[in-house]
């Protein structure tokens, strides 16, 4: 057995040299809605909308050496690899007309020549008369410049060397570099950094109080054994079918950790003292049954997951259920083949028989009190939860992953404040009668579409086909109030001058069959851009003329679509995970009511962390909505180790306060040990500054010690009362084993 799982090791880890982290963000993205289609053909249209922000503060307004640095930047950032445009103050043309009547379309300042006073002045001047570039290549008080680098579309796999090349390129104090490709690869980052700092010192907690628990080297070994082997063999089998860490499949190693731990701390506490062969062999044979069902139920509970019709989650689904499935074979196989050559003295661990009197004893006799009263409460918490959830809210901003103060959170905030938001989203304005959105009354209409988007307070900008033509125009009637041409001749000409800027195309198609209302918003997070793309397909639907319409779009709003649809799933495939694991238990236990009662712990930790995470503004994200899995796998496992050997008892002719006892005696400590040791080591994870982290150690360390207490306390005080006792006289008598007292009854 030892040697079947080193070449299964030495296999998998064979594939660890494939391993990558993936930089692209697109595999969370739902690419089976139409909404998705759209998105990409917008891209062709339009190009990328994904943009990265780097901007430089000046000592005063228009600062001379502050403009010079932002041309040169710009001229060398425009010639670096994968970037398709350079906007900025030495590039982003202005609109307007001369003295003598001519259009001219050329930057504030001219950025082959060296900028004197007089240049500086003069940039000023044409910045201050421009409505398109401010807040976007300029602050209103002048002192903040932006250079912002449109990425070609299809670079995402390069976006780390591109930021790196721009923070190079604008390395000076009072510069800030944001947007969505820097939080892409700053959370990539994060994820190889996380990993290898708090995977080790999780494990190493783990170690101390492993130690600790069962006071031997081999209840060390044997639980890492098992978790570290199934992550590693995991881990491996990504590399081979290429499959990269990301930020949702992050979660899977410490869940494993977990999983893996407590199968292995099930399997030594019930050999705990054992050094005679034919009973370690019915010790293992009594344990594995609960493992595997265990280990199945886990499995399904990942595996609901993949519902979801988004390839990061069905990932996450597919490799959890795996590792649950090798958790469970390294424990029946690996943990039990280390326990049979690594034999201990039949010397009994003080700590678990302390904590097998106190269950048996106090915990017990207090729940057979009680058994009314701890029900009620275990109800009343539950009634608290169900409240408290309903301020449980979506959320996928991942800024706020990123504690303030830190550089890529301060340089989003100093952004956002100084200029306007980095989060890009797009309303593509299309004819669906195959007119031209040049029209008078469409482009009337694509205005006041601007107009009232720009004066929501989440939005930061907003630039649409209507500014331009409506600032070529007024600089030609010579009046700023002119407003917008209202005759087809007149806008296509203004069209067709604007065509000498590759920015046009940006904004409207050559056909005039689509039109690209550009905004910039300030809130990051998914409900909010949801909420924008709303109002504007709202406002178009009432004031846009008949035949055409609007439809939101753009990365950032396919993150946000995305992430509700995730968490919608995760909520769905807790119903069908729940119903799927209430049939297993129905076939496990061979009894309905068993089942019903077994199944309420399950779902009572799960109500009540929805509950703490409501009350404590824990929002449900790309890491969060993943701990549900981990809160059925725990109980779940908890749960059938108690039912079973319950269930076990009670076929042997005892009444239920007996079958409660031993089942109890033979199946707490283990958890209460199991959950010790997996909180305490999960807690090692809320230190992270890292919020994405520090959740996911917080919410595992609480579902770990609700499991653990909804099972040792409701669970036994449910069976009491509605487990069904025995009648009297209906002891069952059984063969007594060779060599015991004749007529002997086993319990």
């Amino acid at each position: 057995m030892l040697a079947l799982w080193l070449v299964l090791l030495i296999g998998a880890s064979a594939g660890l040299k494939w391993l990558r982290v993936e930089t692209s963000g697109e595999s969370i993205l739902d690419k089976t809605d139409e909404a998705w289609a759209f998105y990409r053909k917008s891209v062709d249209l339009f190009g990328n909308d994904e943009v990265i922000v780097a901007a430089i503060e000046a000592p005063n307004p228009y600062d001379r050496s502050t403009l010079q640095l932002i041309s040169d930047v710009s001229h060398t950032l425009a010639a670096a690899a994968g970037v398709r445009r350079v906007d900025s103050i030495s590039t982003f043309p202005i609109v307007d007309v001369s003295e003598d009547g001519s259009v001219r379309l050329d930057p504030a300042i001219d950025p082959g020549a060296p900028i004197d006073a007089t240049a500086a002045e003069y940039a000023g001047v044409r910045s201050r008369a421009d409505r398109i570039g401010n807040r976007i290549v300029v602050s209103d008080d002048g002192r903040v410049f932006a250079v912002n680098v449109w990425p070609e579309a299809g670079v995402e796999e390069r976006y780390d060397q591109l930021v790196e090349t721009i923070r190079g390129a604008v390395a000076t104090p009072g510069a800030w570099v944001s947007g969505v490709p820097v939080f892409r690869t700053e959370i990539n980052l994060r994820t190889e950094r996380e990993l290898a700092i708090f995977v080790p010192l999780t494990a190493l907690v783990m170690i101390l109080l492993l130690f600790a628990a069962f006071q031997r080297a081999r209840g060390v070994v044997v639980p890492l054994a098992v978790s570290g082997v199934s992550v590693l063999i995991l881990f491996g089998l990504m590399g081979w079918f290429g499959v990269p860490i990301s930020a949702p499949t992050m979660i899977l190693p410490p869940i494993l950790l977990a999983v893996g731990c407590a199968y292995a701390m099930h399997l030594l506490t019930e050999v705990d003292g054992i050094e005679d062969q034919a009973e370690l062999e019915e010790a293992v044979r009594h344990v594995s049954g609960p493992i595997g069902l265990s280990g199945v139920t886990t499995a399904i509970g990942f595996a609901s997951t993949a519902i979801v019709s988004i390839e990061a989650v069905q990932r996450v689904g597919v490799l959890g259920a795996a590792g649950a499935v090798i958790s469970c074979a390294a424990t029946t196989g690996l943990g039990v083949a280390i326990v049979a050559l690594w034999r201990t003295k039949s010397r009994r661990n003080p700590l678990l028989v302390w904590l097998r009197a106190f269950t048996t004893n106090s915990l017990l006799g207090a729940i057979k009190s009680h058994a009314g009263i701890v029900v009620l409460a275990w109800v009343s918490l539950l009634s608290i939860g169900i409240a408290a959830a309903n301020r449980l809210h979506v959320e996928s901003d991942v800024v706020v992953w990123f504690p303030r103060g830190t550089e890529v959170r301060d340089a989003y905030e100093s952004i956002k404040v100084r200029l306007s938001g980095i989060s890009p989203l797009n309303v593509v304005i299309r004819s669906s009668d195959g007119g031209s959105v040049s029209r008078p009354e469409v482009l009337n209409a694509i205005d006041g579409l601007g107009s009232y988007l720009g004066s929501l307070p989440e939005v930061g900008k907003v630039v649409s086909v209507a500014d331009p033509v409506r600032q070529l125009h007024a600089g030609l009637v010579g009046d700023t109030r002119a407003g917008l041409p209202q005759s087809v001749d007149a806008i296509e000409q203004y069209l067709l001058l604007l065509e000498g800027t590759e920015r046009l195309s940006d904004l409207i198609t050559r056909d005039r069959t689509a039109a690209n209302v550009l905004l910039r918003v300030n809130d990051n997070g998914s409900r909010s851009l949801l909420a924008v793309a709303e109002k504007a397909n709202e406002w178009w639907r009432t004031h846009g003329p008949k035949g055409t319409e609007a439809v939101a779009t753009g990365s950032m709003f396919e993150y946000a679509r995305a992430e509700e649809a995730i968490s919608a799933g995760q909520i769905q495939g807790l119903g069908f995970d729940v119903a799927i694991i209430a049939s297993i238990l129905v076939v496990a236990l061979r009894s309905f009511r068993l089942a019903m009662l077994a199944l309420i712990p399950n779902v009572l930790p799960i109500g009540l962390m929805f509950g703490f995470m409501g009350a404590t503004g824990i929002p449900l994200d790309l890491g969060t909505v993943f701990v549900t899995n981990l809160a059925v796998g725990v109980a779940i496992d908890e749960t059938i180790h108690l039912v079973t050997a319950y269930a076990r008892a009670k076929a042997g002719g005892v009444d239920a306060e007996e079958a409660l006892r031993t089942s109890m005696d033979r199946v707490v400590p283990a958890l209460v040990l199991t959950t010790v040791v997996i909180a305490f080591g999960f807690l090692v994870l809320s230190v992270s500054e890292f919020r994405f982290t520090r959740n996911l150690g917080l919410l595992t360390a609480g579902v770990m010690v609700l499991c653990v207490a909804s099972n040792a306390t409701l669970l036994p005080a449910l069976l009491l009362k509605f487990g069904g006792g025995q009648k009297r006289g209906s002891r069952k008598r059984v063969r007594s084993p060779e060599g015991a007292t004749p007529g002997a009854f086993v319990i």
